[in-house]
């Protein structure tokens, strides 16, 4: 997706769940969203959808090791970045930083495959999470957007959020539960992809409030 936004504007975090992999018209509902930040530097990260769920769904019946089931789990987003980037929507894969700051130099959309990003640049990162299913890709995707010094992370997802809260979107499993302890320093938005086209809503630690396309 070739784009006409400048290539030093601010670092936006798309985490994109990925049951909407599934979406039929995934490219217009995307690509609507990716024009309104076309003056901004996006890296979009994605879940792991149904893998990861089949993995969680074998931990549950035959108790796997914790750790290897988050790594297999994070090997899923990294399954699912290569499905998108094969979309013919032009969006490019990157691994680490200076991949994406390459992609976003030629004005075009960086997905990043997590699994690499996590064992090579990103150890840190993948060091400062637990190693657990308290840790989910909304999680990773927001230490990955703190550690690139994000100004925006928005939670792409399949769904309206209900509750008003951060901790009520845990409550009630829209969110891991280890979201609320992570650094907030950048604004978070949640966009329902699978609702009206360029809605979202900025949440805050206390409440959420609604945000229309110009705004």
């Amino acid at each position: 997706m070739r784009r006409t936004g400048k290539s030093d504007g601010g670092v936006v975090v798309l985490k994109l769940g990925g049951s909407l992999l599934s979406l039929p018209d995934l490219h217009v509902r995307l690509g609507v969203l990716l024009v309104e930040l076309s003056e901004q530097r996006v890296v979009i990260v994605t879940g792991g959808g149904i893998a990861a769920d089949r993995i969680r769904m074998l931990d549950d019946r035959l108790r796997l090791s914790a750790v290897q089931c988050h790594r297999d789990a994070i090997g899923t987003m990294s399954f699912s970045a290569g499905v998108l980037v094969r979309t013919g929507m032009g969006l490019r894969l990157a691994t680490d930083r200076r991949s994406a700051e390459s992609i976003w130099a030629s004005g075009q959309v960086a997905v990043l495959s997590t699994a690499e990003f996590l064992g090579g640049e990103g150890r840190s990162v993948y060091a400062s999470l637990p190693e657990s299913w308290l840790v989910t890709s909304d999680s990773i995707a927001a230490s990955i957007a703190d550690s690139w010094g994000a100004e925006l992370l928005i939670l792409g997802k399949s769904c309206d959020p209900e509750g008003t809260s951060l901790g009520a979107l845990s409550l009630a499993g829209m969110v891991d539960g280890w979201l609320e302890k992570l650094p907030g320093r950048f604004q978070l938005e949640w966009c329902n992809l699978r609702g009206s086209l360029s809605h979202r809503q900025v949440i805050q630690r206390g409440t959420a409030v609604d945000r229309g396309r110009n705004s």
